[in-house]
């Protein structure tokens, strides 16, 4: 039975959060050094005893009793979704397509806000939601829907998490002992650090799989519900332009800058709108809601200032000696707003360091009149700029509210100068759009920390540090130019690949490189005609020391390409990390489909799950592709994903309206245009092509796959089996993603290739048998 089999699960789950707790406080406790081994046992001990107590307390939640009433009120539920009116379906379609995509947003960004380490194991979030859509759809047909199931365990996710947060767990194990704060500036987190940290790592990472998987699958079961009442075509057309919905609305509230308990609210109340069957359903749904929304408000960053950027949190804190206040982004130290003015210097000594440090490239090269700053911050970078003279700067900051941050308290009130043209934008989109040359270009401290799309693995400042970047930026140099890069903490392997990156970048040229006294971030200097040399009038020895201590030519280390965009890390390989993960996933995945689906998925529907994978890679490419094009902001990102859904709605509503049988033309376009996209992307530099038409190139497989997918669709008898093999392929497809960490992202151009031909193989055996 599956009410009893998802309460069996739903008790286990309650009964493991307070094993994971208490395995992720012991091992952070030993982690940090709070207490001895031996201590540390003691107290994980006595913890699981009161567990054991716990666990029967958990026992009454598959009790005779509590099955039956949650039986009863999954059946109402159900009844309810029968009885909406026909006329009116459409419209149910599009807004529970409108919620599933809303709470996948939301709780994809929520999760990776609230647990830094999140943000290093890319795809977590949308592979559980995928999990759990997935076979909820293959369960549209059950005779009971325990939606408000959905709301219990998102409001139990949010207890759990604001648990972790509260005791500062997610905090102590965000960096591993051995590696410090250079575990940030990783891609992925490294095969690196104790028994421990894995422990508590890996026990939380199985727990929000198991809450979020099962979340979803209600949700799954009500838009596969609703969907089997029309007919194919019509209904999975609803279904994408409430998808379509869902994204604009996450969009505005992006923009507006609104907090999780803005984006969760809405998706609980989603969720009780559609359980309103009874005064009873809606009075224990909307006191769960409640008791979330106020878990979810309650402050766990105490700083003057938080705010929710399109990006990631941002926290202002109280000011020191040192500056006006400091900024951390994604909970993570980025910078403090100086006032390096001669004034302020006087008044505290101690700013002599940050002021040389700031003032450096306009001492090294003094005279220049145009400037060029990228990753401009809160402006400390431009306020040295136009202490030196210049006459127009280019300030470019991806993150609005760092930018605002800097217009309303930077003491220098730099971006209120005439001078300064500040853009909101990714930096290497400016590069390729700009026609202006440079007396001098700074790339600032642009690392974003754990900052990631939500969409593939990049980093939003990948395509910053690439070869091709490196390139684009020497061309926009004026005669005798200056290029200048910072970067804090730079480990030996990292100073050799940012050395072989630049000297391929200016025609074996090393850089000059310092390391200043200030926060020991290095910097790297390159000449657009030749060697930089420091004047000999300016004396910086006592601010800064010239790196020489390693031979580049003696490390073996990999350059950041377009392609392999992964700067974070020196050595091209496979993170040893992402196996575990991969491991978890599927075994968790399995044992969920194993247990609560007794009938298997007919492999009559197999050709959808290759579809699925192969969607899901063509997808991902297309914005990392785009991103690079149009820039690897959030807004494009949305942008892009909203694209690629309308063009999966026109390709339904093309082969609903003319009738499309026939498979072959579409088939061979979809295989033609995917080799067009991968040899387009592999000319990379060399492609002379507009960003309108590598537009076009990119966006035709997505049409291609799309007419494909409609068509089969409009032939199939179950539609919820249908989708919930196109849904575990997409899954699929996330998993095969991580490929890119060493094979590079063109190559998900040929899996996807591979994976649409083995559709075509299985549509082919299935018309032959």
């Amino acid at each position: 039975m599956i009410t009893f089999t998802f309460l069996t699960w739903l008790r286990y789950v309650l009964i493991a959060s307070a094993v994971v707790f208490t395995c992720a406080a012991t091992a952070t406790a030993y982690l940090i050094k709070i207490v001895p081994a031996w201590q540390a046992g003691l107290y994980a001990i006595g913890l699981l005893l009161c567990i054991a107590s716990f666990s029967k307390l958990a026992k009454p939640i598959t009790s005779e009793k509590t099955l039956k009433w949650f039986d009863r009120e999954s059946l109402r539920q159900t009844t309810f979704l029968e009885k909406l009116p026909v006329k009116l379906l459409l419209f149910y379609i599009f807004a529970s397509a409108a919620l599933s995509l809303l709470l996948e947003l939301s709780l994809i960004r929520w999760q990776a806000s609230s647990v830094d380490f999140l943000a290093f194991f890319k795809n977590f979030g949308l592979i559980a939601c995928f999990a759990g859509l997935g076979l909820g759809y293959s369960l549209s047909a059950a005779r009971t829907i325990p939606l408000f199931s959905t709301i219990i365990l998102v409001g139990y996710q949010i207890f759990f998490v604001s648990l972790l947060q509260f005791s500062t767990i997610t905090n102590s194990i965000a960096s591993p002992p051995t590696v410090g704060d250079q575990h940030t500036l990783r891609v992925a987190l490294v095969d690196e650090g104790s028994i421990a940290y894995w422990l508590a790592v890996y026990s939380i990472l199985a727990l929000l799989f198991c809450l979020t998987s099962l979340a979803f699958l209600p949700i799954g079961q009500l838009c596969g519900k609703l969907m089997s009442r029309l007919k194919a075509l019509p209904a999975y057309g609803a279904n994408l332009l409430g998808s379509l919905f869902g994204v604009v609305i996450m969009t505005v509230l992006s923009y507006l800058w609104l907090p999780p308990i803005v984006w969760l609210g809405l998706c609980l109340l989603g969720c009780l709108l559609f359980g309103a069957y009874g005064a009873r359903s809606l009075m224990l749904g909307g006191v769960v809601s409640i008791v979330a929304l106020v878990l979810l408000g309650l402050p766990t960053r105490f700083a003057y200032s938080v705010v929710h950027s399109p990006y990631q949190i941002i926290e202002l804190e109280p000011a020191d000696v040192h500056g006006w206040l400091s900024i951390k982004a994604a909970g993570y130290y980025y910078q403090r707003v100086l006032d390096l003015s001669e004034a302020s210097i006087n008044a505290f000594t101690e700013l002599k360091l940050p002021a040389a440090y700031y003032n450096m490239p306009y001492k090294i090269h003094p005279g220049a009149k145009n400037v060029l700053i990228i990753g401009a911050g809160s402006g400390n970078d431009v306020a040295a700029a136009l202490r030196a003279g210049v006459e127009h700067v280019d300030a470019v900051e991806i993150d609005p509210a760092i930018a605002q941050f800097g217009r309303l308290y930077h003491p220098e009130e730099p971006y209120k100068d005439p001078r300064v043209n500040l853009v909101l934008n990714d930096g290497r989109a400016f590069l390729r759009k700009t026609h202006s040359k440079y007396d001098i270009i700074v790339y600032a401290l642009i690392d974003s920390h754990a900052l990631s799309s939500s969409s593939s693995s990049l980093r939003v400042d990948s395509y910053i540090y690439t070869v091709e970047s490196f390139k684009e930026a020497r061309e926009h140099l004026a005669p005798h130019g200056l290029f200048s890069m910072s970067f804090v903490g730079v480990l030996p392997d990292m100073q050799a690949k940012i050395t072989k990156m630049l000297k391929m970048a200016y025609d074996g040229q090393p850089p000059l490189t310092l390391m200043t006294l200030y926060d020991t971030s290095s910097n790297f200097l390159e000449g657009a005609d030749g060697k930089v040399e420091v004047p000999p009038e300016v004396n910086l020895s006592h601010y800064m020391v010239k790196r020489t201590d390693l031979d580049p030519n003696t490390t073996s280390v990999d350059e950041s390409t377009d392609n392999w965009p992964f700067f974070y890390m020196p050595h091209r390989r496979f993170p040893l990390s992402y196996l575990p993960l991969i491991l978890l996933v599927l075994s968790l995945s399995v044992l969920l489909v194993r247990t609560i689906n007794k009938a298997p998925l007919s492999l009559h529907y197999m050709p959808f799950f290759w579809l699925g994978a192969g969607f899901m890679l063509v997808e991902t490419k297309a914005i990392t592709e785009l991103g690079l094009q149009f820039g690897n902001t959030w807004l494009v990102t949305s942008i892009v994903v909203a694209a690629v859904i309308s063009m999966a709605f026109i390709s339904n509503l093309i082969v609903e309206k003319v009738k499309l049988n026939n498979l072959i033309l579409p088939a061979v376009l979809l295989i033609g245009s995917l080799a067009a996209s991968a040899y387009v992307c592999h000319l990379g530099h060399a492609n002379t092509l507009n960003e309108w038409s590598m537009t076009a190139i990119l966006t035709c497989p997505i049409v291609f796959s799309g007419v494909i997918f409609s068509i089969l669709l409009s032939k199939v008898e179950d539609i919820g089996s249908a989708m919930a093999m196109n849904i575990i392929g997409a899954l699929s497809g996330g998993l095969l993603e991580y490929n890119a960490l060493y094979l590079g992202y063109e190559s998900l151009y040929y899996f996807a290739i591979a994976v649409y031909l083995m559709a075509l193989i299985s549509l082919r055996r299935k018309e032959t048998s």
